[in-house]
Formats: structure tokens, C-alpha cells, sequence
């Protein structure tokens, strides 16, 4: 087995104070993505959750101008029936990233697994686990065994990886597939996993590197919100968008998901344009 550690940042920003800052690391990680997936043809009945490996034009209604459905798409009951009324039987997409998840075996290494399986898979991806007891030949062996077929591995709940959302996870690669470090901490995993994980799967499904800029709200926050980065609720949007810090309560990580936005932490840049204002990143626009 073949494993190089690559830096994600140099060491002055190890630790990410700025949304700049997050924006560049996001843009270098994102380049130790192999190629996108394969192309399949599928019949739209198999299509849906799938990524559109290439660009197809759609007619929005019969005897309606025809519109352009991009390639990176997200198919979804929204565009399934367009597909269907332009005369498509089969469509182009890109089979699903596989990713290996190898769990050291703590419990709340195991609820942070299972919420990072839950998000990937949210993205459209196929994810395996394996539980290990924490043992490096066991890792190893995980390793080996999912860099066979998996086009990405996470490992979850490393004693190296700190539990800080905002600092750069090691990142390494398994007989040529990238291997990522989470936190046991299942708040700080998922955050982790936006931050870092998920420009490396948009790179691997033929979608663009990143959606839209991090965006800026107001903290609404019982507790003003520090550089750590944490879950939250929102409410309104454009510059009327305001979010809350809502930890998981205990024993209830898995239900993060369904029960909030997005992530949010006290950037630097952003803070000193405007007091009381924190980035956002909507769990609608990176798991979607």
C-alpha cells in the first residue's frame, strides 16, 4: 500500500480564521479528485438522484420555448418529469462516487460515521463501512480493502485529527485513492466534511468545484458564535438571512440532517465588515 500525507494548506493557515481563507483551502483540496466517475445510460425511472454527465435540451412546456438542463445536474422528481415531456427515455449521468468509511471503533467515532453516510449519501454517492477497534493493522487493512473499489475513503475518529472543524484534516492517498481524516465529534465531523469533503465528491460526480460563495448572515445566536465552526438554523435569506447556533443535543447527532440549515462559524473578514455577522454554509446548496 501506497500512502503520501499531503499537506492542506501551508502551515501559516493551518488553522482558518477567514471565508477567504476556507475558499482557497476548499479549491486546493478539491485537486486531489481523480477524473469524474464513469458515463452510464440510464432509463429516467433509474436516473433519479443521479449527476447529468452532460447537457441536454428540455422543453418546460409543451409548445413552450425549450430550455437547457446543465450538465452537473442534480436529477430529481423536479426535472425527471421535464426529461420525460422533451421525449427522453434514457438519460446520461455519472455513476455514483463510492466511498469507503473506516471507523475507529469509538461511539461517538460511530454516530459521526453514520452522519457523514447519511450527507454523502444525501449527494447522490454509494457509501461502505467497516468498523475497526482502533488497531493499525485493522486500519490498514480497510485501507487496502476499499482502495480497490472506492474512489474516495474517509477515516473517522483518528486521535491525530483535533476535533476543530477549521483546521486542516490530513489528507493522503490509498494505493491512488484520496483518504480524508474526520473527528469522532459528530458535530465537528459533518462540519468537517462540508468544509473539506465535499468539493473532493463534486469533483469526482462532473459537478462544478463548489456552489455558490459562503454566504453572510446575521447571528442570531443565544451565545455569539466563535471561530469554531458549529450546526445551525436559518431563517429568511439574501441580507435578511439570520442563523442560530443549534447544537445536537446528546444522543441525537443522527437527526442533524433533518433538523438543521447548515454550518456557521465567526469568520474574521466577514465580522470586520459588519459586527455580529458570521459565514454560512446552507446545507441546500453543498449536500444537494
Amino acid at each position: 500500500m501506497q500512502s503520501t500525507d499531503e499537506p492542506l494548506c501551508e502551515a501559516a493557515c493551518a488553522r482558518i480564521t477567514e471565508s477567504r481563507q476556507l475558499r482557497q483551502a476548499q479549491e486546493h483540496v478539491a485537486r486531489f479528485a481523480r477524473g469524474p466517475t464513469a458515463i452510464q445510460e440510464l432509463p429516467l425511472t433509474a436516473a433519479a438522484g443521479r449527476i447529468l454527465a452532460s447537457e441536454i435540451d428540455l422543453m418546460t412546456m409543451p409548445g413552450h420555448e425549450e430550455g437547457v438542463l446543465a450538465a452537473g445536474s442534480k436529477l430529481d422528481w423536479r426535472v425527471l418529469p421535464l426529461l420525460h415531456a422533451s421525449g427522453r427515455a434514457t438519460v446520461p449521468v455519472r455513476a455514483p462516487v463510492r466511498c469507503g468509511i473506516v471507523v475507529v471503533s469509538k461511539q461517538d467515532a460511530q454516530a459521526a460515521a453514520l452522519l457523514v453516510q447519511a450527507a454523502f449519501e444525501k449527494m447522490g454517492g454509494q457509501a461502505f463501512l467497516a468498523w475497526t477497534d482502533g488497531a493499525s493493522p485493522q486500519q490498514t487493512s480497510a485501507l487496502q480493502m476499499f482502495s480497490k473499489f472506492c474512489d474516495l475513503i474517509l477515516v473517522v475518529g483518528t486521535p491525530a485529527c483535533s476535533s476543530a472543524a477549521l483546521c486542516k484534516p490530513r489528507i493522503f492517498t490509498v494505493a491512488g485513492s484520496v483518504s480524508v481524516d474526520l473527528p469522532a465529534d459528530p458535530q465537528a465531523a459533518l462540519c468537517s466534511f462540508v468544509s473539506f469533503v465535499v468539493p473532493l465528491v463534486r469533483q469526482l460526480q462532473g459537478r462544478s468545484m463548489l456552489p455558490a460563495a459562503v454566504r453572510s448572515a446575521a447571528d442570531e445566536s443565544a451565545v455569539p458564535m466563535t471561530g469554531e465552526m458549529v450546526w445551525a438554523t436559518a431563517r429568511g435569506e439574501g441580507a435578511n438571512l439570520r442563523v442560530r447556533a443549534s447544537p445536537p443535543a446528546p444522543g441525537q447527532a443522527l437527526l442533524g440532517l433533518a433538523e438543521v440549515s447548515g454550518i456557521a462559524w465567526k469568520a474574521e473578514d466577514l465580522a470586520a465588515r459588519r459586527e455580529g455577522v458570521v459565514a454560512f454554509l446552507p446545507f441546500q446548496e453543498w449536500l444537494d
